[in-house]
């Protein structure tokens, strides 16, 4: 590593993190808003989710990796895979193109009220349980980074629209199953509703962390392929 450099490829690797964010978020948050709400209607809404995450995934996966969530790209930079000032650059893209997908949403239902909203307003409660559901979406990332696992980025879609689906079952109730900070960062921005934002955050990054140490330090066997 340290060959990083701003040019045509990575400006590729950008366009495909921000489209494939605004993607999910399109989809995720207009089923969301116009589908009945988040209490009633938790396993269409979380269908919804992963079979976004799915879509997105299975277009960009071979362009960029697809990471569509910072957190991702904070375990991809703590296992090795990417450089410092390439993580910092996949998360704008990521947090431009969650604007986009929710300011897609609001110009489609015209309606800003509790747009892509969820969660119960007990905050360790959500903090808690967002931080062990993102960290094992994390895990089936850093298992797909692992060399061992050959042909992943062909499945990737599959593996992870299947795994946020089974923790958006699990979840979604009582956290919205959010695994992605920019998505509770924009809904955040659209509604006006700041204190939903640092449980989230301190949730997703803890589990970035965590599941960046463990894999590098405690299951990897050898170094992973960086990205180029």
């Amino acid at each position: 590593m340290g060959n990083f450099a701003f040019d045509k490829e990575l400006a590729k690797r950008l366009l495909a993190e921000f489209t494939g964010t605004a993607i999910v978020l399109t989809l995720g948050c207009c089923f969301a808003k116009g589908g009945g709400g988040y209490d009633t209607r938790h396993i269409q809404s979380s269908l919804t989710w992963g079979l976004a995450y799915l879509t997105a995934i299975q277009i960009f996966a071979m362009l960029s990796g697809a990471h569509l969530n910072p957190a991702v790209s904070g375990t991809a930079t703590i296992v090795g895979i990417m450089e410092w000032q390439m993580m910092l650059w996949y998360m704008l893209a990521q947090l431009l193109g969650a604007m986009a997908g929710i300011a897609l949403t609001f110009a489609v239902l015209q309606s800003s009220k509790s747009l892509c909203l969820s969660g119960t307003d007990v905050k360790l409660h959500v903090m808690s349980i967002e931080l062990l559901a993102t960290f094992f979406l994390l895990l089936a990332y850093c298992a797909a980074w692992d060399t061992r696992s050959e042909g992943a980025y062909e499945t990737l879609s599959l593996r992870i629209g299947f795994i946020f689906t089974g923790l958006s079952f699990a979840t979604y109730p009582t956290t919205g199953c959010h695994l992605n900070f920019f998505r509770t960062f924009a809904a955040a921005v659209v509604n006006g509703s700041w204190g939903i934002i640092w449980p989230y955050l301190v949730a997703h990054a803890a589990a970035a962390a965590a599941a960046g140490c463990i894999w590098r330090f405690l299951f990897a066997e050898e170094a992973p392929e960086p990205m180029a």
